[in-house]
């Protein structure tokens, strides 16, 4: 499990350094505001079986079994709503080629981030809370949603940082063999973490066939794709860090 946290960390940093010699490379963010506000949109609309597309939300409590939380469901469907405006309007003004000399889109898209970051670290709140009245058990099911709403909320308030304060020019190849190191440390730990799970697994079953080992090695090959010197390296370092903290946040069983 320490294995497996280092190399998500890892592969987190690697993901945002890539990011930043991009940026360092175009000195543009808007991009990234685009990426990050359509990724918020894709969390929320999985979230709970795409509970909150009905305004609705939840949290396993286990022996009370599903408790229906109205006040999160409000704010993450506000937050929903607040995201995809921004990425419809970002997305619009960037494919049609710039801003209008009357409404610039990318202020009122810019806002509306910032007011989706807003909204998510509330509803985060109001679940954490929540889940922590109901018991342990409703905290650890909790877990997995609210550590996805606080990393894509994290990314959008980066990026709009880095909107607001453009990154200079120069460094990007720096930053990109940076991430390249970075990258190949969290695959090595995620190897680490496949030798760890293989070797607990066969003191626990026996055998090395099992769930854990499975999803452990597929998150090591992940990595090794991750560390190829080929196109979409980006692509590639996000989904590692989709994979590791995955199996970081909900772990196989034996």
């Amino acid at each position: 499990m320490v294995a497996l946290a280092l190399a998500a960390g890892a592969a987190v940093i690697a993901f945002l350094t890539s990011r930043r010699a991009r940026l360092a490379e175009r000195r543009d963010a808007e991009p990234e505001a685009l990426m990050a506000g359509a990724a918020v949109v894709a969390l929320l609309i999985v979230l709970d079986h795409r509970r909150v597309l009905r305004w609705d939300y939840g949290i396993d409590a286990g022996d009370a079994g599903r408790v229906p939380l109205p006040g999160a469901a409000l704010l993450l469907g506000l937050t929903l709503l607040a995201a995809l405006g921004a990425t419809l309007l970002l997305g619009a003004s960037r494919f049609a080629g710039g801003a209008s000399r009357v409404v610039d889109p990318r202020v009122f898209g810019r806002r509306l981030l910032m007011l989706a970051v807003g909204l998510g670290a509330l509803a985060a709140g109001v679940i954490v809370s929540s889940a922590a009245r109901l018991g342990p058990a409703a905290l650890k099911a909790a877990g997995g949603d609210v550590a996805a709403m606080v990393l894509a909320a994290a990314w959008v308030a980066w990026t709009i940082v880095l909107w607001l304060r453009p990154t200079a020019g120069g460094g990007a190849r720096e930053l990109s063999e940076r991430s390249g190191r970075q990258t190949a440390l969290a695959a090595a730990l995620a190897g680490i973490a496949l030798a760890v799970s293989a070797l607990e697994s066969w003191v626990r079953v026996g055998s090395y066939a099992s769930a854990p080992v499975a999803a452990a090695a597929s998150a090591a090959l992940v990595g090794l794709s991750a560390i190829q010197p080929t196109r979409f390296a980006a692509a590639r370092r996000a989904l590692l860090v989709v994979v590791l903290l995955t199996l970081l946040l909900a772990p196989a069983r034996y």
